[in-house]
């Protein structure tokens, strides 16, 4: 059976309530080890409890080892739980203030302490607001000889560099790690490369002296690096003594060399490595880059399809490029629409090409006009279902019933006034054919 801190009254411990039942024999010792089992056992419980997000029932039990009702005092284990249990949750200040408290009862920070406020003050909802606690944990844990751990330093450097420290902050914590001969990690590298991706200017440079850093101590690269120094070229200006390079990723090899790197050292692209990649290569090798995305049967995803029709014209792109479009990129260029004329027009080009657009891509056309509370668009795309005879399915007639539903008569929109009969006329409509012989019913296209 499975022990719950339900199970237990915050005195004792000796016993199951209702189960007059003694604890397993290992756990009658001596009383200094009885004491031991006893308080961790209540830590494991406050592990559990932050786990399933129940971080005020953890801070309870904290508060009973605090108030002296306990067998025993609070330890810094306690507190560490709870300082990463807060930061984990992005409440930084609520972390801080446990660590005041450990200090209060002459508690020593150990290692886990700073790399959990280092953790805690980086994932702030601002994280520049706690650049000056970093700033005094910082001085703090220099001054303490017994802190020498490479993952509290990696922390350490993440937090300079999301708390937007000067730009040569992170790499004097970097320099202070060699000379404690603290082994670097991919982990290092990478929130090294983050800092670069913050120098505009110098930014591409620093980068790549931190690679040949990284590859000289034969540290593994893997995705997140590559997607980091992606992100490098990305952020960055090309520097002045780049003469010979006329687009950012040539800085790598090209394209193709690049993605043969990866192979050779098999590693996937994923989503945002195709994505980075969009933005350092030519106009002309877009189409390339989409064929090679779907060769590795990377999932070109609605932020990618939407960042690139940002920038470029994605049908010329998949047009020039011999991508022949299917089902799903019109799925996902639906998600994309924000206006009649274009919801209409990604409905014409899926006929051009010999698509039936399916209850998916007209769904996904209804919801994107109720996002934007786009009643000419709710219109033209139910209007189009029925003139060409497609019968919308449950999920279609659900988006078009929130449509009416949020049709306000006091709107000055006269196409948002109009809704409710339209929608009767077409409800009508959609019945009717329903009806018909076989031959001249409605088409149900699978999704």
């Amino acid at each position: 059976r499975r022990i719950l801190m339900e199970d237990y009254n915050f005195e004792r411990l000796d016993k199951i309530p209702g189960r007059n039942k003694r604890l397993p024999s290992y756990l009658r010792r001596t009383e200094k080890q009885k004491l031991r089992v006893y308080v961790a056992q209540y830590i494991g419980f406050m592990v559990e409890q932050t786990r399933i997000h129940r971080l005020e029932k953890a801070m309870e039990i904290l508060r009973k080892f605090n108030s002296g009702k306990m067998k025993a005092p609070s330890n810094s284990v306690m507190h560490n739980v709870m300082i990463t249990a807060y930061g984990k949750h992005n409440m930084p200040n609520q972390a801080f203030k446990i660590y005041n408290q450990m200090k209060k009862r002459g508690l020593e920070p150990t290692d886990r302490t700073f790399t959990s406020l280092f953790n805690a003050f980086a994932s702030a909802p601002v994280p520049s607001s706690q650049l000056e606690r970093v700033y005094k944990m910082q001085k703090i844990m220099e001054a303490n000889e017994n802190i020498a751990n490479a993952i509290t330093y990696n922390a350490l450097i993440q937090a300079l560099v999301k708390c937007e420290a000067e730009m040569d902050e992170p790499f004097e914590v970097y320099d202070t790690m060699k000379m404690k001969k603290l082994e670097t990690d991919s982990y290092t590298y990478c929130y090294l490369l983050k800092a670069c991706s913050k120098d505009k200017k110098n930014g591409i440079n620093k980068a790549l002296k931190v690679w040949e850093e990284m590859l000289l101590n034969e540290v593994p690269n893997n995705i997140y690096s590559n997607n980091m120094l992606l992100q490098v070229l990305r952020n960055c200006d090309l520097p002045p003594d780049q003469t010979n390079i006329e687009n950012k990723i040539d800085i790598l090899g090209g394209l193709k060399a690049f993605l043969d790197k990866l192979a050779k050292e098999k590693i996937k692209p994923n989503i945002t490595t195709f994505d980075l990649l969009s933005y350092i290569i030519p106009y002309e090798q877009l189409g390339d880059l989409i064929k090679i995305a779907m060769t590795h049967k990377v999932d070109l995803d609605v932020a990618f399809m939407n960042s690139l029709l940002r920038r470029q014209n994605l049908f010329k792109i998949l047009l020039t490029s011999g991508v022949e479009p299917n089902q799903k990129t019109y799925q996902i260029l639906a998600s994309c629409v924000t206006c009649k004329s274009s919801g209409i027009k990604l409905l014409n080009d899926m006929t051009l090409v010999g698509l039936q657009p399916n209850n998916y891509v007209y769904s996904t056309l209804l919801k994107a006009g109720i996002n934007n509370y786009d009643y000419p668009l709710i219109t033209a795309v139910m209007k189009h279902m029925n003139d060409v005879d497609i019968y919308p399915n449950d999920v279609v007639l659900h988006v078009v019933r929130t449509a009416l539903k949020n049709v306000s008569k006091n709107s000055s929109s006269k196409s948002v006034r109009q809704f409710p009969e339209f929608y009767a006329s077409w409800e009508k409509e959609v019945k009717e054919k329903r009806g018909r012989p076989d031959k001249e019913a409605m088409q149900i296209v699978p999704d």
